[in-house]
């Protein structure tokens, strides 16, 4: 009964020898109108609309009664619709039955949804491919049976310009003549409809700001979600729900819908893998999914070996391809913005600010700043952090190496190598400067890249640590070219006191390697000694590689020699003595500390005199002579304690820090247990005002066994379980296994003989992964203590 109208006006037209264009001219209804009404896309036109049509179609009595009362019925019938609209072209496409994952923002959809009468606009934002259709349908299902006219779809990037105001009417009942030529007339007859009928509008793939308004659902008791690569922050009244990529039980949650349970479990390694190659973005792991319940006789293995060769390629079943979605986006860009994105091909990490993006492009700062907002507007790079960086999805990134690839020539792309390259180099080096000690005076000042500045210590550690595989990128690709060298031994140098903090141990063999190559290559023996000593403390103290860092520094001192710099010859010798001590030889460590203050003293190096002076103290302290130790080390203390040297942060801070750690060890052996307490917390306070964990480590370590040699024991369990979680999270290994069987020996005085016994196995099984000669002793305790 549904298509009675429609066929009873073309019997009549056609009795009447009319065709559509002469019905329209006599009746004013337009032939679209006609049309859709012949053809049952509009099912119940309005009572005017029925007499122009029976009129211009010559309708006998009986057939015009007839027409009004089916058309009556009919657009009683779209009424009474729930929850779905009838009309065909406002129909939601059907909802995924393997749909996962993002209950949050249901859960937010459902609370705006159903919350007071006058609702806000709710945006879903995000890259491509991210699922924001999806989820709005999923919400749309979910929520309909809430409103009186039920949930009305409408796709904005279907063709045709003005016609998605027109079909919602039409799904409203508004027949195509009955809908006014003026677009503000359409919205005012629009928002009309539904504060009779309130209704839940999907507004899918909006292309901006001016294109929804005219749709919104702003009256009382309706609801409109809004779907949008762009992020369309211009919409007033708006609730912005971004989405983004799956969390790992989410992806493989949807990869076990579409290829199977039992599969997925019996690769489940493997699946989270595919994961991981799809960026947990849910178009790419939809896609995923699809080709291997398609190919069921191939493995994950298979398949995730397959992906990883070839990702974006890998990732297409049937008309569904990762790279379309995102190329639509691509495409919409302006031009500085695209030669931004492609450009971001050439960052090896994924952060990135608008200083970097003139970099990049050689644009003018506000014109890079301009490009950056545009793409995260298009979504397709996200915000990170406070202070207005961007990052960029791994599938865009490898997008972006294929549009650079394909659009622009080799000369373009290294010249713009080249400009980031050394821009990463002046900056990373001036950013290092701000850790250099008070006393100790760089040589001319390095101007950080353009558009950077570092105001204070802590702005150079953020960036420092934010860009570490951009500057170490930037680094290994100039160290590959002697043309580069004086920049390369800059950073090097520069980064010493930073590294000092302890941060990135795994960083800094390869970075002090890379100087010791250069300075070789171009016979700079001067320089050559510096980087062996960096190297030396890298490998040796940060990596506990004690023999292979005593023999770098003998090449360091070898080469300080030479180049006749007694500076660096007297940190030779110093961190010599440092790692002859720990590995037993106290004479000879003695020897090497006390020519390591002679040599100090010729430059004359004060800094570093005072702190091999308390290298002495230490190890007079150790042949029995406390007193004279004690004396040395609150000379050294004093000095530190001096105003030039700003003690109480940055750099400072970390050189009296460590003076206290050692002298807190000669009170602790001189058994001064209140005194070295003192010592250790200040060294604490000032390790954490600094930033450095593995000295705030082991102050927490010196502190913890002090404080159970005075007999508090609860206070040392405390300190000792920090310092281990410190040490294991900085990655030192010998003085985290002796901490954890101090902190064992703690809990056994407490009673707590099986948690004491955890502690034990767990260092043991350290010591045994480890397989490190320095560990034998402490494992035979480890292991006599567990079998008694």
């Amino acid at each position: 009964m549904t298509d009675e109208v429609g066929r009873l006006l073309r019997t009549a037209r056609i009795r009447a020898g009319l065709t559509q264009e002469e019905v329209a001219e006599r009746s004013g209804v337009s032939v679209r109108a006609i049309s859709d009404i012949e053809r049952g896309r509009v099912r119940a036109p309005q009572p005017r609309t029925v007499d122009a049509l029976a009129d211009a179609a010559r309708f006998t009595p009986d057939e015009r009664q007839l027409l009004t009362e089916i058309a009556k019925s009919a657009r009683s019938r779209t009424e009474e619709v729930a929850p779905w609209v009838a009309a065909a072209q406002c129909e939601p496409p059907a909802g995924l039955s393997d749909f996962v994952g993002r209950a949050e923002e249901l859960a937010t959809l459902t609370n705006l949804a159903t919350t007071g009468t006058t609702r806000p606009v709710a945006v879903l934002s995000g890259p491509p491919g991210v699922g924001k259709s999806s989820l709005a349908v999923r919400a749309g299902r979910s929520l309909a049976a809430g409103f009186p006219g039920g949930c009305l779809y409408v796709d904005l990037a279907e063709p045709g310009e003005g016609a998605a105001l027109r079909r919602l009417l039409g799904a409203l009942g508004v027949a195509s003549a009955e809908v006014p030529a003026d677009p503000i007339d359409q919205a005012r007859l629009y928002r009309a409809m539904l504060t009779r009928r309130p209704a839940l509008v999907l507004i899918d793939n909006a292309m901006d700001e001016a294109q929804v308004r005219p749709l919104l659902a702003t009256g009382a008791g309706a609801f409109t979600i809004v779907t949008s690569r762009r992020v369309l922050a211009g919409l007033e009244g708006a609730v912005w729900i971004p989405l983004g990529p799956f969390s790992t039980a989410e992806a493989t949650d949807l990869l076990a819908a579409i290829v199977g349970d039992e599969r997925l479990a019996a690769e489940a390694e493997t699946a989270e893998q595919i994961a991981e190659l799809c960026g947990h973005l849910p178009l790419a792991l939809r896609i995923a999914g699809n080709r291997l319940a398609s190919r069921p006789l191939w493995s994950l293995g298979h398949f995730a070996t397959q992906l990883g060769e070839a990702r974006l390629a890998g990732l297409e079943a049937g008309d569904l391809r990762v790279v379309a979605a995102f190329t639509m986006s691509y495409r919409q860009l302006s031009e500085s913005a695209a030669l931004v994105f492609r450009r971001l091909a050439l960052l090896t990490g994924e952060y990135l600010s608008a200083e970097i993006a003139a970099v990049l492009a050689d644009l003018r700062l506000a014109s890079a700043r301009r490009a950056v907002e545009e793409l995260a507007d298009f979504s397709l790079i996200e915000p990170v952090g406070s202070d207005g960086g961007y990052r960029i999805h791994n599938l865009l990134a490898l997008f972006a190496t294929e549009c650079l690839a394909a659009e622009e020539t080799v000369e373009a792309v290294e010249t713009a190598e080249r400009r980031m390259t050394g821009w990463f180099l002046r900056s990373a080096t001036a950013a290092g400067h701000c850790f250099l000690p008070e006393v100790l005076q760089p040589g001319p000042a390095v101007p950080p890249g353009p558009g950077m500045a570092f105001d204070c210590r802590h702005s150079a550690l953020g960036w420092l640590h934010r860009h570490r595989a951009d500057w170490l990128a930037a680094l290994r690709w100039a160290a590959a070219d002697d043309r580069w060298s004086a920049e390369v031994l800059a950073l090097t140098d520069a980064l010493h006191w930073y590294s000092d903090l302890g941060v990135l141990p795994e960083v800094w063999p390869e970075v002090f390697q890379l100087g010791v190559d250069v300075a070789r290559r171009v016979g700079d023996r001067g320089a050559e000694a510096v980087q062996l000593n960096l190297l030396g403390w890298a490998v040796g103290v940060l990596l506990e590689q004690r023999q292979e860092g005593l023999r770098l520094h003998r090449q360091a001192l070898a080469a300080a020699r030479e180049a006749g710099d007694p500076v660096e010859e007297g940190w030779a010798l110093f961190y010599l003595a440092t790692l002859e001590r720990v590995t037993g030889d106290t004479e000879a460590a003695t020897e090497l500390a006390n020519l390591a203050v002679e040599r100090f003293g010729a430059a004359p190096e004060p800094l570093g005199q005072h702190i091999a002076w308390s290298l002495v103290a230490s190890l007079d302290q150790a042949r029995g002579d406390s007193a004279a130790a004690l004396a040395v080390h609150r000379r050294v203390v004093a000095y530190f304690r001096r105003s030039e040297h700003s003690p109480t942060d940055g750099t400072g801070a970390v050189l009296l820090g460590h003076r206290l750690l050692a002298y807190g060890a000669t009170l602790a052996r001189s058994r001064e247990w209140a005194d070295a307490i003192s010592a250790y917390s200040e060294a604490i306070e000032l390790f954490r005002a600094a930033g450095m964990r593995s000295g705030e480590a082991r102050a927490c370590y010196g502190l913890g066994s002090s404080s159970a040699g005075l007999g508090n024991l609860a206070d040392a369990r405390e300190e000792l379980e920090r310092a281990v979680e410190l040490l294991r999270d900085t990655g030192a290994g010998i003085r985290r296994v002796e901490a954890q069987a101090e902190l064992a020996d703690v809990l056994d005085r407490l009673g707590e003989t099986e948690a004491a016994a955890r502690v034990r196995a767990e260092a043991l099984e350290f010591c045994r992964e480890w397989d490190r000669p320095e560990l034998t002793a402490v494992a035979a305790t480890l292991q006599d203590a567990l079998a008694h």
